[in-house]
């Protein structure tokens, strides 16, 4: 889904961020049920890009 936004609205991009696991930046993170024994979760920070 966040790739066809991107696709779609030219005007946005990914921000990149820290992965708290790992500590390397990332543009997306999912997070897997069995990873925690929890939900699933997709993470992606976007901007608009600056004119």
């Amino acid at each position: 889904v966040i790739y066809t936004f991107l696709k779609r609205h030219k005007d946005f991009e990914f921000e990149p961020f820290q992965n708290p696991a790992t500590g390397e930046q990332v543009k997306t993170l999912q997070i897997l049920p069995q990873d925690f024994n929890s939900d699933g979760f997709f993470i992606s920070k976007i901007k608009r890009k600056e004119s």
